[in-house]
């Protein structure tokens, strides 16, 4: 892809991106070396451990971050869609602390972290806006810690419904299996199954092969106890 290309895809991210922050002329010093990736659903990003070198941004679908407890069981802490920045340990050089795979097809912007370093230091207003991405995180995982601690299952599941953006009148897909909602509300397959199904049985949301409609977000809300 062209650096023009590369250029429009992101401004286009505008709307969830602080990019209007930088000039043109910024802009194109960070994609110099950028690369536009592509991904099939279930592809492996990175693994944790790895070096690294660069980090991603979300152009299209979603990806998903995970770790593994210590029986091996995927513990999901974080899926992300367009806007949505992944790898930012590469940035401090550090080695990547999570999985990340891919939900959807989807499409990232691949930066360097060094060129994204230098850009963070010339730019406090960039780096201002990154601080706030980041405590906006850490807090959203806080939540789901304090979530996991208080809440029963069908309140976990309720609230990670209407939390991932599926609280809204008209039915909204959330495009994850029924083991990774498993490992987001950690607790096991054969439970959320359960909790499902009786959701579906009392119209409040619609089960389909890799995502579930939020039918009745109201009603629903009403599900989580706590």
């Amino acid at each position: 892809m062209q650096h023009t290309d590369l250029l429009a895809v992101a401004r286009s991210l505008a709307d969830c991106l602080p990019v209007n922050e930088l000039t043109d002329a910024q802009l194109i010093e960070l994609l110099a070396q950028a690369k536009l990736r592509r991904f099939e659903r279930d592809e492996v990003i990175y693994h944790r451990g790895d070096p690294a070198r660069d980090l991603h941004i979300v152009v299209e679908g979603s990806v998903k971050l995970i770790r593994e407890d210590v029986e091996g069981r995927e513990v999901l802490l974080w899926v992300l869609e367009r806007g949505g920045v992944l790898g930012q340990s590469a940035v401090f050089g550090r080695p990547r602390p999570t999985t990340a795979i891919a939900t959807t097809d989807a499409a990232t912007i691949q930066l360097l972290g060094e060129t994204c370093a230098r850009m963070l230091e010339r730019n406090p207003r960039i780096l201002y806006r990154a601080f706030e991405m980041f405590e906006a995180r850490v807090e959203k995982l806080t939540q789901a810690l304090e979530d996991v601690m208080l809440l029963d299952v069908p309140s976990r599941l309720a609230k990670y419904l209407l939390d991932s953006g599926n609280g809204q009148a008209d039915p909204h897909a959330l495009t994850l299996t029924q083991d990774e909602l498993a490992a987001a509300v950690g607790s096991t397959r054969v439970t959320v199954n359960k909790v499902l199904a009786d959701f579906e049985h009392r119209g409040l949301i619609r089960v389909a092969r890799r995502h579930v409609d939020v039918l009745a977000p109201d009603r629903l809300r009403k599900e989580i106890h706590g």
